[in-house]
């Protein structure tokens, strides 16, 4: 099996992708003249200055994402274009506290957003013996602007309120925005609440900011999951920690392009090493319209620039099931890695 075709069928997540980063670009322009809004030439781009110039297009996304009919619609189309992907299960995260100024409450936000998974889901499953595509959601706290900081407490209720008493799908806590200046400590009461509350947990860290900032994220915040984590190899003792403990990065490579001007291409990150040293990675798009990627794409870059055979695309794409915060018992979850497993054996044997 040719490869483009052997990564369209083996099994994949998509462990980080951002709800407001990822609108279709058509539903964007479509919601934008729904509501009156004007959305500037040139935001979205191939590359971009900084971190904080790749985050500006989010004032954009999210202006539109102001009724519970968008925000349910832009999680229906990013379930089904990531299922259609041979993405089989993904967790898409997003602040619901950024989309609060339309006048939505934070629970409603989460329940618009899980009635997208929920249709995608019925539409894909159909009748299956067990559900193969599935999503969830992870609730973000902000490290900006400064007033966000304080939030994060609330978000963390937030998102073990809509999981216990509403059923939502919501799986996770992470820490996201801008991240140099900005340490994760500040919100390590929030971690021990979502850590309490069996929340999973990841955090942004070592993309703007160098290694201190992961092991800031592991030790104050107690992350299981990394969110980038670029820079980790700066700080050996730190790179065998993350080994040893299983910490999982999350690893988006055309964002990293994007929002880090000293990688001229894919040659010089750091993902070939993580293969090497057999750091524990995922591949994941991060924002789809942002840095105009999707799941297969990554895949694609990643085996082109480290010529990748299907067995390590198969162990890249494993570990991010061996990773996930399934949105259900541990048994439930070991179940549906054994039947991903029966998919993925049955592409490989085919390739």
């Amino acid at each position: 099996m040719e490869r483009n075709s052997f990564i369209s069928k083996l099994p994949k997540t998509d462990l980080h992708v951002h709800l407001d980063g990822s609108l279709r670009e058509t539903t964007l322009h479509e919601l934008a003249e729904q509501f009156a809004y004007d959305i500037p030439e040139g935001v979205f781009k191939e590359r971009y200055d900084s971190l904080e110039d790749y985050l500006r297009g989010f004032e954009f996304t999210c202006a539109v994402m102001r009724d519970e009919h968008s925000i349910a619609r832009i999680a229906y189309e990013l379930c089904a274009d990531a299922f259609n992907e041979g993405v089989y299960y993904q967790e898409i995260r997003f602040a619901p506290q950024l989309l609060e100024e339309h006048g939505l409450t934070c629970q409603q936000i989460l329940t618009a957003a899980s009635a997208g998974i929920a249709k995608a889901e019925a539409e894909f499953n159909n009748e299956t013996p067990i559900d193969l595509y599935r999503a969830s959601i992870i609730v973000c706290a902000m490290r900006f602007p400064e007033q966000f900081a304080s939030k994060s407490v609330a978000a963390v209720h937030s998102a073990i309120e809509a999981r216990d008493i509403l059923g939502l799908p919501v799986v996770g806590f992470d820490l996201a925005g801008a991240e140099y200046g900005n340490p994760a400590n500040a919100h390590s009461e929030a971690y021990k609440i979502a850590k309490d509350a069996g929340l999973g947990r990841t955090v942004h860290a070592g993309e703007a900011d160098a290694a201190s900032s992961i092991a800031d994220a592991i030790a104050s915040c107690d992350a299981q999951r990394i969110g980038h984590g670029t820079h980790l190899l700066q700080d050996e003792p730190l790179t065998r920690l993350v080994k040893d403990s299983d910490v999982l990065l999350e690893v988006c490579l055309t964002s990293n392009l994007q929002t880090m001007p000293h990688l001229k291409d894919l040659s010089q990150h750091p993902y070939r090493q993580f293969i090497e040293l057999d750091v524990p990675f995922t591949l994941a798009t991060d924002n789809r319209l942002v840095s105009r990627t999707d799941v297969c794409t990554e895949y694609q870059r990643a085996a082109e620039f480290a010529a990748l055979d299907h067995a390590q695309l198969a162990k890249i794409a494993a570990k991010g099931f061996d990773a996930m915060f399934f949105p259900g018992s541990v048994g439930q979850a070991q179940q549906y890695r054994d039947a991903i497993k029966v998919e993925t054996d049955r592409v490989r044997a085919n390739c």
